[in-house]
């Protein structure tokens, strides 16, 4: 066939471009701007210029050859048609035994497995061979068609593709290009499930397709999937580029303030980019207010709370079936209520009664909407309210099976309420789907963390450590993927109490030049004073490693960071004061203190480290982070070593309201209980340890032998005990059965009694 594509410009991927995987859609871009800029292109006919174009080009050549195929494709398929017939007669009887089913089976498997083999090594030769082998009889005796009725079954079949064809000739789309633009503009073949059916919010687009992907960018956009909810707001206004609700939620991506990031830059951009297509003037009035939002939000570049929060007031005022807006108020008031900042003491408590009072309004009149749900969870996760939103939170990770975030949002209620179980399968489940979500980027290694830290706290150590060593071969992609690490590290010997591990697996301070937004700063801070926390823990107590100059430096840094926090970050800078203060007491209790005044010196350090702690906290969402080893727990384990039981048990049990089911926490209250003999109590926790938490340890940790041994010293004391008290109870009851029956012959008597003085004074009269 001759060549027909003629002379059409596009631009190629250059070996830079290709090294660093840029994507389709962005070079599309690239090459719009280089052929509109360059002056070579000027006078080129828009139909010569693009990638576009050249596909247009191509499906339309492409048609035109499959016009002009078809009568010999037609007559090759009659041709195996009649070829298939005769085959058919030659198939074989069906097989009789499991065995020759069964080597036939393996047969085609280990045929088709060849076959993709050499697939993806570029040879074809076997696929060829395979098309023509015959297939193995499986099945019972096959009916052979009448071969008149098939022969005119495929001719009505191909007659009715030819007159499809011959009426679309001139059809101004044609077939294939139709089909590529199809492919191009649809929504994902098969859509993940995040809830989005439960989203209502009409706009003023006509184009339904359009508005498809505008809510499953909303989906994506209250599960936190804001890259992938990008693309849909893009793929939105890309089908309708006057939609301007695509472009006001697209900006949103560029808002997370859960997270505490924001990039008002980007968010700009799109706002200039909205302001460049569409007609504010044929708007509603609730997408105007939208678009007035939004504008206020980024304005130049900048970031303007009150402003952005104003106008969804306004919104949600006017229009209070508009759950979006009610919603997103909700989300953005998180950056001023978050505990983070400002402790769960010190929040402004008129815009958290807000936010409760949207979500109940929301919940109650749809109560699968998966923002409404997701968000009522951040609201409530902290120790006094966690239980109230327990149903919210599975739900939510009901409706939403295809987010990673839905699966892993219930564990934060779940470990509010003490169960690990239930933690570590829910952030399983996060994370098998944010693998097959098909976007690292979209993984939860939020998750993850969850998982290392429930890990340790079940005593499976290794696979804790497989997780921590997994991250660190990432450190090569980026700082975040060392702060990842950063913060499992520290918990791993907080949880571990293995302070060799410092030292046989260093891991210094991080430096991360590009943690620019709250987000980024807060987080490097929370693990960096960590891990100064964890290095002292590790000097202090490792003989050959100690040197007080080291462990003094450890202190002032944490104190040089809380002083430079305190204006910023002055929640968290307390709480950096909080573990200066258990280095201290860390420090003077094993190094330094002899008599037991000097002692009492260590736990008053402990002591304020424990008010200071309490000042803003309960803790932040999930395992313990700043600080990462809590107050009261330390000064509990401190007054256990001093003796001071009674008041170790108080402060391990304060610290089951907030972080219940602790392995450390159950371990000191069951040592506790135990060195005042009262062994009931002992009991009880050691049990906890075991059935609830190391059930599946590892072999032969050191917290289950003893949890174990003191419950099999203890079982037969235990089991006499119960015996003496079923031997009590059965004097009791003996004793209560003889007074009943005492009680019931004394008033029989008195009866008879009284009947013979009433027959003797009848006798008498």
């Amino acid at each position: 066939m001759e060549l027909q594509l003629g002379c059409v410009a596009v631009l190629n991927r250059n070996q830079h471009e290709i090294d660093q995987n840029i994507s389709f859609d962005e070079m599309k871009k690239r090459e719009e701007f280089f052929i509109k800029h360059q002056e070579a292109f000027q006078n080129v006919p828009d139909e010569l210029k693009g990638s576009e174009q050249l596909v247009q080009h191509l499906a339309t050549i492409q048609q035109e050859r499959i016009r002009s195929t078809f009568p010999h494709i037609i007559k090759e398929l009659r041709k195996q048609i009649a070829e298939k017939k005769a085959r058919l007669k030659k198939i074989p009887a069906s097989m009789n035994t499991e065995i020759e089913c069964w080597t036939n089976f393996q047969s085609m498997i280990n045929a088709y497995r060849e076959s993709i083999h050499d697939n993806v090594k570029g040879e074809y030769d076997q696929v060829a061979s395979m098309e023509g082998n015959e297939v193995p009889a499986t099945f019972g005796a096959i009916e052979i068609l009448a071969s008149d009725g098939m022969d005119s079954d495929v001719e009505d079949d191909i007659s009715e593709i030819e007159e499809d064809l011959i009426t679309d000739e001139n059809d101004e789309n044609h077939i294939a290009y139709h089909i590529y633009r199809l492919q191009q503009s649809s929504c994902y073949e098969f859509q993940p499930s995040l809830g989005q059916q439960y989203i209502q919010f009409p706009t003023s687009t006509n184009n339904s397709l359009a508005q498809e992907h505008f809510i499953l960018g909303l989906g994506y956009l209250h599960n936190f999937l804001y890259s992938l909810a990008f693309e849909q707001f893009q793929q939105a206004y890309s089908i309708d580029s006057e939609f301007a609700m695509a472009y006001v939620f697209s900006s949103l991506t560029n808002s997370e303030p859960v997270w505490l990031s924001e990039n008002p830059e980007e968010g700009w951009k799109q706002i200039k980019l909205m302001n460049s297509k569409i007609h504010f003037e044929n708007l509603t009035q609730r997408e105007q207010l939208y678009v007035i939002a939004v504008r206020k939000f980024y304005d130049q570049g900048n970031i303007h709370y009150d402003d952005y929060i104003n106008v969804l007031k306004q919104i949600y005022q006017r229009f209070p079936t508009d759950n979006e807006a009610g919603l997103f108020l909700v989300c953005i008031l998180f950056s001023k209520t978050q505990p983070e900042i400002r402790g769960y003491l010190k929040r402004n408590p008129n815009d958290r009664q807000l936010q409760i009072d949207i979500l109940k309004t929301i919940l109650k009149n749809n109560p699968n909407h998966p923002g409404a749900l997701h968000y009522s969870i951040h609201v409530y996760d902290e120790p006094q309210s966690a239980l109230f939103v327990l149903s919210n939170a599975i739900q939510y990770s009901r409706i939403a099976p295809s987010s990673p975030h839905a699966q892993h949002m219930p564990t934060h209620i779940y470990l509010r309420l003490g169960l690990y179980k239930e933690t570590l399968i829910g952030n399983l489940e996060s994370d098998e789907v944010g693998a097959n979500l098909g976007a690292n980027s979209a993984r939860e290694y939020h998750s993850l963390a969850f998982m290392h830290y429930t890990y340790l706290n079940m005593g499976r150590r290794s696979i804790a450590l497989e997780i921590l060593e997994s991250i660190k071969i990432l450190f090569s992609n980026g700082t975040y993927y060392q702060m990842q690490y950063g913060i499992m590290y520290d918990r791993h010997i907080i949880e571990t109490q293995d302070y060799t591990f410092a030292f046989n697996n260093s891991f210094d301070l991080i430096v991360c030049s590009e943690c620019i937004s709250m987000g980024d700063i807060l987080w490097l801070n929370q693990i960096n004073s960590g891990l100064l926390l964890v290095k002292g823990f590790s000097t202090v107590k490792n003989d050959k490693e100690y040197k007080l100059t080291v462990v003094q430096e450890y202190i002032q840094q944490l104190t040089d960071m809380s002083i430079k926090l305190n204006k910023t970050f002055p929640t968290l800078s307390t709480s950096i004061l909080a573990m200066k203060f258990q280095l201290q007491a860390f420090h003077e209790y094993y190094r330094i203190a002899i008599t037991y005044d000097e002692k009492n010196i260590a736990l008053n350090y402990a002591k304020m480290a424990t008010e200071l702690e309490l000042s803003v906290n309960p803790p932040a969402y999930g395992p313990p982070i700043d600080p990462v080893k809590p107050s009261q727990e330390l000064y509990g384990e401190l007054l256990l070593e001093q003796q001071q039981y009674e008041k170790a048990i108080n402060e391990f049990l304060n610290v089951m309201t907030y972080f219940p089911n602790r392995t450390l926490t159950l371990l000191g209250l069951a040592r506790a209980y135990s060195s005042l003999n009262r062994t009931d109590l002992a009991y009880l926790y050691y049990s906890r340890l075991i059935n609830d938490m190391l059930y599946n340890s590892d072999f032969g940790l050191q917290w289950y032998v003893e949890a174990y041994d003191y419950l099999a010293t203890h079982l037969e004391k235990k089991s006499d005990w119960n015996m003496n008290w079923n031997f009590v109870e059965i004097i009791i009851i003996i004793s209560f059965v003889i007074v009943i029956i005492v009680t019931l012959s004394s008033i029989i008597l008195v009866r008879k009694y009284s009947c013979r003085n009433h027959k003797y004074d009848q006798s008498l009269n």
